[in-house]
This record gives structure tokens, sequence and C-alpha cells, in this order.
């Protein structure tokens, strides 16, 4: 596995090209290596924030995906508690209270249940709901990887070692369930807006067995996964295209507004208003 990762190290010329942009919160996106990207949520973000001594604040409500963060500098808190330097968030978990303060700089990606399977080679019942220092996932990988990104200062040459270790993963890595994998793809395609059984059904599988599978390889129930796609989807919605809430509730799938509330209340821990209003003043901050 480490010979994996040092053959690609051992070029030097970028794996992808970069079309990273920062924006007024010191952000920095990059698109990842094409042959990674379907197993990857969104592209690669970086933060460079500095708050002047100030904090930033957020409820950061849990997401069907899992993230990996790899910290260069400062430090977070979640529910008050420190976390470790760089780490993985399972699927699924309860909506967490998040703080940063003074200069914070981050790695953050954030693979879909099936390329966490595939790049980690663990089932993600054992991190569902639950922060793990990224060397406890990973062992002998994590090390050489993490400082070398932490020693690189330039934002793009970071990204490209991060690619670099993900595409030695993905060389030696599992396969995802086939039943995972289909349904995953229709759940994400349809924002979650499709019923189980249907789903089980347009797969070819019993329910009880797509049921079984997610529970081993994603660690949550499907129906739980659609649900936090869905409301993923509002949240962007919401960030880019204000609307009615009985709109927006409607173009998403749920029964009513007050349906959309109860999501809103259990998923982020405030308001449909209250977090459009706080998401706006700042990169991504909702505290109530």
């Amino acid at each position: 596995m480490r010979s994996a990762y040092a053959r690609l190290v051992g070029s030097r010329a970028p794996v992808t090209p970069r079309d990273s942009a920062d924006d007024r919160h010191g952000v920095v996106r990059g698109a990842a290596h094409p042959v990674l990207r379907p197993f990857l949520n969104r592209r690669h973000v970086a933060l460079d924030h500095d708050h002047d001594g100030s904090s930033a604040a957020w409820l950061e409500p849990p997401q069907a995906t899992v993230t990996i963060m790899i910290g260069l500098g400062g430090s977070l808190r979640a529910n008050g508690e420190l976390m470790p330097d760089a780490w993985l968030g399972g699927p699924g978990g309860d909506c967490a209270a998040v703080e940063m303060s003074g200069r914070f700089s981050t790695i953050d990606v954030k693979l879909t249940p099936v390329g966490a399977r595939v790049l980690l080679g663990l089932p993600l019942h054992e991190f569902a709901g639950r922060i793990t220092p990224l060397e406890d996932v990973l062992g002998q990988w994590a090390r050489p990887v993490l400082a070398e990104i932490r020693d690189t200062p330039s934002w793009p040459r970071r990204l490209d070692l991060l690619d670099r270790f993900l595409l030695a993963r993905l060389e030696d890595g599992p396969r995802a369930s086939p039943i995972v994998v289909r349904a995953w793809s229709r759940l994400e395609a349809t924002a979650g807006r499709v019923r189980i059984g249907a789903l089980a059904r347009e797969i070819g599988c019993s329910r009880r067995l797509l049921e079984t599978a997610f529970r081993d390889e994603v660690g949550l129930p499907p129906k739980t996964v659609a649900r936090l796609l869905r409301f993923e989807a509002v949240r962007r919605r919401i960030q880019r295209d204000p609307a009615r809430w009985a709109d927006i509730a409607h173009d998403h799938g749920y029964c009513d507004q007050a349906h959309l509330n109860r999501d809103f209340r259990e998923l982020a821990g405030t308001t449909p208003s209250a977090f459009l209003e706080q998401i706006r003043a700042g990169p991504g901050a909702v505290l109530p």
C-alpha cells in the first residue's frame, strides 16, 4: 500500500490542473482528479481564515457524507471539545455546535459513502455518528501524508498531494457492494426523494437486503440517508435561491411546511428563518 503512494508522490507533475478560487472568507476550492470525482460529494475545500482574535461559530447538521478534515493551523471545537488535528467524521449523528477562533487553516474533503468504503477500506458502521482521529482510521498511511501536506506552503500543491494519496488508496481499496452503489446513486440523483420500498424494487432486491447492505457499508439506514440528502438539498437551495418556505417544502418533497420546520428543528437545531438569517453572517455560520 505504501508503494502505491510512493509511486504517485515520486512524480512531481501535478495530478490534475487546479481551478482554485478564493472568496472573502479565505476559502480555496479545487476540483479533484477526474478518477476521484465519482467518490466525492463535492470539490475539495481549503479554508484559511483569520478572525482577528474573534471567533466564528455555527451549528453543523448531520450529513449523509463522510468528512475528512486535515488541520494546518489553529483549532476547532465541537460541542466545547477540542477536535483532533486531523479527523474523520462519519455519516449521521447529531447537530454539533462548532467554533473556531483566531486564524484557522484546514482542508475539508467530503466523501460519498461509496467513496469512503473504497478509499478508506472500512465499513462505515464503525464510524457512523462519530469523530475519529485520522491516524486511528488509516494507520501507517496517515503520518507521512499529513506531514508532507502540512510542510507544503502552496494550496494547489497541498491539494495535489491529497489527490495522490486518495488515488493510491483507490488502487488498493476494496469494491463497494453493487447494491449500495446503485442505491446511493439513485438517492443522490433524487436528493433523497425516492421511497425506499420503490428503490429496492428498482434495484431488484428486497427492502431487508437493502437495509442490511446500508447498515454494514454506510452505517445508516437508507431512509435516514434519504432524509439527510433532502435536507442538504434544502440547505443549498436557501443559500443559492431563497424562496417562500412553503414553496421550498413542496419543491423538495416535504408533506408541508410543518414537515420542513420539524426537520430544521431536529437536524439543525433551529427554525428555517433563523437558519437562513444566521448563515448569511459568515462562511456557513449558523448559531441560534
